[in-house]
């Protein structure tokens, strides 16, 4: 069993889903494709000090747009999470 230095959650070696996360640098949106649903999945946006700054719940299936709302201009780390295991995670830019 692995799990990740930056959440402690157990890593999936083999993601479940392939999950695109897009565009990459955002300005007003970040959509997420995926090919299996999401439902019950939490897209989760920490910055690179660990500290969670957003967190939606995927209740939709294969394509989610996720405002931006309150994130500042900066490098962040996204997971998405269902019962605490990874099924996609990646770093994208806020500008």
């Amino acid at each position: 069993m692995k799990y990740s230095f930056f959440t402690g959650l157990e890593e999936n070696a083999n993601l479940i889903a392939p999950i695109s996360v897009c565009p990459n640098p955002f300005t007003d949106f970040i959509e997420v494709h995926s090919t299996v649903d999401l439902i019950d999945a939490e897209f989760c946006l920490f910055d690179l000090t660990g500290r969670k700054v957003q967190s939606i719940m995927l209740n939709l299936q294969t394509r989610i747009v996720i405002p931006r709302d309150n994130v500042t201009n900066g490098m962040y780390v996204y997971l998405i999470v269902r019962d605490n295991e990874i099924l996609g995670k990646g770093k994208i830019i806020a500008q």
